[in-house]
């Protein structure tokens, strides 16, 4: 189900490249937890875009994940609340970082927004390439 919607996703942005798409900014694509236990990804990340990973996430998961960039960029973990956005991870210009995000510990949950976000932008004039593993675990017990 995953690599449907994978190719998919290819084929629509290359549909919307054919047709000079110039105001599509973020690329965007989300991981059921259900559907697989992680992701290990390459993106090139056009001059000025973002591109978006999300998953989907629940009090009991934690995510791990990790990236090498080609050159530095912005990178965030995100989540949607009922009134703002909170940024548990948030990183200027690094070409790598890595970690391990407890959905617990970030003491805000709903069940209409379980995803949360990996978000990289790139600053520069030129493209930028990312490599990235995401995983989610479950914590024992829970």
């Amino acid at each position: 189900m995953l690599r449907f919607f994978q190719m998919i996703m290819l084929f629509s942005l290359s549909l919307c490249v054919m047709v000079s798409c110039s105001t599509v900014k973020v690329e965007k694509q989300v991981i059921k937890k259900y559907e697989t236990s992680g992701v290990h990804e390459e993106v090139v990340i056009e001059p000025k875009k973002m591109y978006e990973e999300c998953v989907e996430a629940l009090p009991k998961h934690y995510i791990v994940y990790s990236f090498k960039a080609s050159k530095p960029l912005d990178f965030n973990i995100h989540y949607h609340g009922e009134e703002k956005i909170h940024y548990p991870v948030s990183q200027k210009l690094v070409s790598e970082w890595s970690g391990v995000l407890d959905v617990r510990e970030q003491g805000y949950y709903i069940k209409d927004q379980e995803f949360f976000c990996l978000m990289w932008e790139n600053p520069h004039a030129e493209q930028v390439k990312v490599i990235f593993d995401c995983k989610i675990g479950e914590k024992s017990g829970q």
